[in-house]
């Protein structure tokens, strides 16, 4: 028989006592009721009392629970979950609208059940607990009561309620909304919802304190203001903080015991947020009335900050509120009277649960409750305990000064500051860091000297004993020391303000003989006995000295630096190598401005032994190494650099201009091309125009140095780009009849390029061996322009325009220097960066013909040098094919956009055959036959048309215009014929191959077309005939194609001895033919080709006895023939 829900509840609470009377703990039991609080929501018809009964025995295991483990060792919240599951079984009851108490326990219950979850630092759930548990509260109220006709509750047995019981009723609800609230604010925090936690803690101020009238909620109340403040405090929301720190402040003031202590320290939290926004005036109002009420250590320090930035307005503090820890005894020192305040508390709420007479379940558990309620509180009050201040860098006040605040103090108030040291010397346990700080600050004053001086005395009147020896800093005791060394390194600062500011100082001869002095002691000291300082003392004495040699070296003290920065380098253990090498740099760097050049590579070269991976090391040796005109080792010292992992732009930057300087031009070209990818990296770290700045230096020492080597060898001597020339860069033109060609001598390609490698390392040897990185460095510079635009990647000294086509030139004659070289794939990158760079001149004055001209020209060459790559590589890279078809097409679309058809550069130039040759290649490659063979029509085409202009010139008899037809085009027609048999042969060669006899056909067909044209080569054209008659299936076709050949040479009188086997060849095939006919019996074909044989074969006198023969086996057809007519 299946057991009822809630006998099975009742089980296993049971069970669960037994194990958390042990110690243990249970999840899966825990889940198992959870499960089973599941299964009860929506079902009706349920015993309220026993419900309850199950309710408080739950909220009983969540006590019993808590007695060992809490939100640190309970990883499965174990006791959120129990809370929770009592608080559902409450809210299963079918709550009646006259059951007052029922609505005060839920309320109750969730509230607890959220507190539980704020401990446990989920606020979502606590948020969700506690609007539940106002919800409940709300259906409270005294019209609600006064119209109830009876209380339907245990306690009261259906009598009607009086004022009494009324106001009791409404008065447990407001101290529970008061606790729900209180919470609540604090959760509304902890989820950003500031505005929500305010609109809590005020509408406890107004609405329910009052009603209460508890004085102790007050106080309770300005605690969570006070604590609320605090946690805005890193939020910068300044205004939020002075308004509740006042709130806060007048809680505590209409409280019962008006506490010294914390007002005092609420006032000294509000003179630091005054402080921080610079309200001189108010922060010391509020300071002023904290020491009224109660004078501390913080409070005086406090007032020493105040006074020093009144007389100093522009000074910002390098250690503004760095004393955390002491910040931090603010805070907790009101954490000393919380318990008292949490105590009043916990009392209330064991009143009101005993006037509520609920089961002897609900005051277990407040027993609990009073010995684990501090560790609660405390938990939810986590974030209160501290004010995290940041240290913030100097910065110059550049707003207007206000009168009101800024108030000027004379000469006299160092009396003031004075005053308030001395009272400070009066505490006791307060540790000598602490003094420090307020030496420092008092430092900070205008008049700092004599005051500094007089506290200075007045500590060590404190902490000296009397067998200090006066002469001598090392022989006193540690305090001594300590004290001394913080006044030595105060009147550094001093020292430093004032040489800053150009102030004149009459004490400054009393610092430097003081600081000389313990210099000296220091370095004896150190070389006799190391014994005698010890490591933490040691560390004072050299920050001192280190801050005293930097001093002198930013004012040029070169001399002094020296040897302040020698005393550190003595006393540095050998454990710290950073400090001991950049020791050494700073004295290499100080003897480098005396121009002791020898010195300063002696000292470089000892920071390299102890340090050789630092960047700045290197850099040093390089700049003393060319100072001691030692080339050699600076070149050396700076490739170290540039291998260096450790890398900084504004070197690289510095070492390419120095390298120029040097003639060391490949490392020069390396540090920029190592700059443009650190850039493409670090996009937001470009300066305006560095980068087109970077691309134009290379240009320039990459044509200077190879247009030198190039004048050398009396070649090629247009290469430099010049701005003012229409061609491109001068070597357009030639360049592109050069790549042409290439194509003519493709049979002797290989060769040629073997002989020219080696050429190529003779004549180019101080040449740039490797274009990858620099074709890399142009499309980064691309890349970038296409990113950051061309304002920004651009010098706004000169047009942008005039900058982009310079790059563009430039780039295209290093390209050509690159194919020159036979680095194929980074020519025709070069090319290729340099039309993409064209693109870029959107100016009407660029979208001309000749514009046009130089995209067209590079485009081309990147195309030919990419398809030269591939035929070296032999790959048949698809990708690299792919993208030479798509260029090709863009070269063909802007030779249609050149406006007019007869410009010179389109007909005197070799652009179009070449794009032809080109496209037929890369096609052909990519073995897209198809479109081969239209390329080929299409050429067939303007060859023919070609030829037809041509014939009408003659026949019209216009001999002018014949001869100048002739000297203009009579070359490139001869070009063109042999250009189109080139194209024609290869691809009826590619056909055969591949047995693909359509296109074979279609290419012997037209060779035949341009073999007879006049001049007709006869040899040619019977090979050609010899493949047609091979691959055609048709004896028709094959017929006309003998008959063809007798025509072509039947009257032809010069017969060579090739022309003569080419007769009889042709002749004995045909005749071979006829008789496989006459086997066959059909005597009309064989009539038909006998005689086409007998025909060929009299077109020559050498093949009389043949005919013969023919003759007589003819006759023998012919008689055939005639019986079978007979029949």
């Amino acid at each position: 028989m299946e057991i009822p829900i809630l006998d099975q509840v009742g089980n296993l609470i049971n069970e669960l006592e037994v194990i958390f009377k042990q110690g243990l703990a249970s999840i899966e039991k825990i889940d198992k009721l959870d499960h089973l609080q599941n299964e009860l929501q929506g079902v009706t018809g349920l015993e309220s009392k026993r419900l309850r009964i199950l309710s408080y025995r739950i909220n009983n295991l969540a006590v019993l629970y808590s007695k060992k483990y809490n939100s640190k060792n309970d990883p499965e919240m174990i006791l959120p979950r129990l809370r929770l599951i009592s608080s559902n079984f409450i809210s299963f009851l079918p709550l009646q609208s006259s059951n007052v108490l029922d609505y005060l326990i839920k309320s109750d219950f969730y509230y607890r059940t959220g507190k539980c979850f704020t401990n446990y630092c989920n606020y979502e759930l606590a948020n969700s607990c506690f609007k539940t548990a106002l919800d409940s509260l709300s259906r409270i109220s005294i019209e609600f009561l006064e119209t109830l006709p009876s209380f339907n509750d245990q306690l009261h047995h259906g009598k009607q309620p009086n004022k009494e019981q009324i106001s009791k009723y409404i008065k447990k609800k407001e101290k529970l909304e008061f606790k729900i609230l209180l919470v609540y604010s604090y959760c509304c925090y902890r989820n950003q919802n500031i505005d929500l936690a305010i609109f809590f803690l005020n509408h406890i101020r107004d609405q329910l304190i009052p009603k209460i009238q508890n004085v102790d909620k007050y106080e309770q109340l300005g605690l969570r203001y006070y604590n609320l403040a605090f946690c805005l405090f890193n939020d910068g929301k300044h205004e939020k903080i002075i308004n509740l720190l006042d709130q806060s402040l007048n809680s505590f003031l209409q409280g019962k015991e008006k506490d010294a202590s914390i007002i005092s320290q609420i006032l000294r939290f509000l003179a630091l947020v005054y402080l921080k926004k610079k309200k001189f005036s108010n922060s010391l109002s509020a300071i002023r009335k904290a020491n009224t009420y109660l004078k501390t250590p913080n409070g005086l320090l406090i007032l020493l900050k105040i006074l020093t930035k009144q007389n100093n307005p522009k000074i910002i503090h390098n250690n503004e509120f760095e004393n955390q820890e002491k910040e931090k005894g603010i805070e907790l020192e009101i954490n000393k009277k919380k318990d008292k305040y949490q105590k009043n508390e916990e009392e209330e709420e064991e009143e009101e649960e005993e006037e509520e007479e609920i089961i002897f379940i609900i005051e277990d558990e407040e027993k609990v409750k009073d010995k684990n309620n501090d560790e609660v509180q405390n938990k939810m009050n986590i974030e209160n305990h501290s004010i995290k201040i940041n240290n913030k860098k100097k910065k110059k006040d550049k707003k207007k000064k206000n009168k009101d605040e800024n108030i000027n103090i004379k000469k006299e108030d160092g009396k003031d500051l004075f005053d308030i040291f001395h009272e400070l010397l009066s505490f006791k346990n307060l540790k000598l860091e602490f003094y420090f700080e307020c030496l420092e600050i008092i430092s900070k004053n205008k008049y700092c000297y004599e005051l500094l001086e007089k506290c200075i005395l007045a500590l060590l009147k404190k902490y000296s004993n009397n067998n200090n020896d006066d002469n001598n800093l090392l022989n006193r005791d540690e305090n001594s020391k300590l004290i001394n060394l913080k006044w030595i390194e105060l009147l550094i600062v001093i020292q430093k303000t004032k040489k800053k500011r150009n102030e004149k100082n009459p004490n400054f001869n009393k610092i430097e003989i003081k600081i000389e002095e313990l210099a000296k002691q220091i370095s004896r000291k150190h070389n006799t006995s190391k014994n005698v300082l010890n490591k933490k003392m040691l560390n004072h004495y050299c920050d001192l000295l280190w801050n005293k040699a930097t001093f002198e070296y930013q004012n040029k003290n070169y001399e002094k630096s020296i040897d302040y920065f020698q005393f550190c380098y003595q006393m540095l253990d050998i454990e710290e190598i950073e400090s001991k090498s950049k020791c050494l740099r700073l004295i290499s760097r100080s003897y480098l401005e005396l121009k002791d050049f020898v010195q300063s590579r002696k000292f470089s070269y000892m920071a390299a032994e102890i340090d050789p991976n630092s960047i700045y090391t290197l850099f040093l040796q390089f700049i003393t190494n060319l100072n001691s005109n030692l080339i050699v080792e600076a070149t050396d010292s700076l490739e170290k650099f540039l291998h260096s992992s450790n890398f900084d732009p504004n070197f690289l930057s510095y070492c390419a201009k120095i390298c120029c300087k040097l003639n060391k031009k490949k490392i020069a070209v390396r540090a920029l091309t190592i700059l443009i990818e650190h850039y493409n990296l670090n996009i937001e770290d470009i300066p305006i125009g560095e980068i087109s700045l970077i691309l134009k230096t290379m240009i320039q020492i990459i044509l200077e140095n190879e247009n030198s080597a190039i004048n050398d060898e009396d070649d090629n001597k247009n290469m430099i780009v010049n701005n003012n020339e229409d061609d491109f860069g001068g070597g357009g033109k030639n360049h592109n009849s050069k790549i042409h060609g290439e194509f003519q001598n493709n049979d002797h390609k290989q060769n040629e390029v073997k002989i020219m490698e080696e050429e190529n390392k003779k004549n180019y040897q101080e040449h740039f061996e490797n274009f990858s990185q620099i074709s890399n460095a142009f499309q980064i510079g691309y890349q970038l322009i296409s990113k950051i635009g061309k304002n920004n990647f651009f010098s706004k000294e000169n047009s942008i325009n005039d900058q982009i086509e310079f790059l563009a030139k430039g780039i295209y004659n290093i390209a050509i220097i690159s194919s020159k070289k036979y680095q194929w794939l980074e020519a025709g990158q070069l090319f290729e960066c340099s039309y993409n760079y064209l693109l870029f001149l959107k100016n009407e004055t660029y979208l001309n013909n000749d514009f046009l001209k130089l995209q067209i020209e590079s485009i081309t060459s990147s195309s030919f040098c990419f398809l030269e790559f591939e035929k070296l590589n032999n790959e048949n890279n698809e990708k690299i094919l792919k993208k030479i078809a798509n260029l090709i097409e863009i070269a063909k679309v802007l030779c249609q956009n050149i406006k007019s058809t007869n410009h010179v550069f389109l007909n005197n130039s070799l652009i179009r055959e070449l794009l032809l040759q080109l496209e037929y290649e890369t096609e052909t490659n990519l073995k897209n036959y198809d479109k081969v063979k239209n390329i080929l029509i299409n050429e067939f085409n303007q060859f023919n048309k070609n030829k037809t202009d041509n014939d009408s010139d003659n026949d019209n008899g216009n001999s002018n215009n014949k001869k100048n037809n002739d000297s203009n085009h009579d070359s490139d027609k001869n070009y063109n014929k042999n250009y189109n048999l080139k194209l024609f042969e290869s691809f009826a060669i590619i056909s055969l191959k591949n047995k693909d006899f359509g296109n074979a056909q279609f290419c012997l067909q037209n060779l035949l077309a341009i073999y007879m044209r006049k001049n007709p080569n006869l040899l040619k054209i019977a090979m050609t005939l010899r493949e047609l008659i091979s691959i055609s299936k048709n004896s028709k076709q094959r017929y006309n194609y003998f008959h063809q050949f007798y025509l072509l040479f039947k009257d032809f009188s010069i017969k060579t001895p090739e022309i003569l086997l080419e007769i009889q060849y042709f002749f004995s095939k045909c005749w071979n033919v006829g008789v496989s006919f006459f086997r066959m019996k059909k005597n009309d074909d064989a009539e038909q080709w006998m005689s086409l044989a007998l025909k060929i074969a009299s077109s020559s006198e050498e093949n009389k006895s043949y005919i013969q023969i023919m003759n007589s086996q003819y006759s023998i057809v012919l008689k055939s023939k005639k019986e079978n007519s007979l029949y």
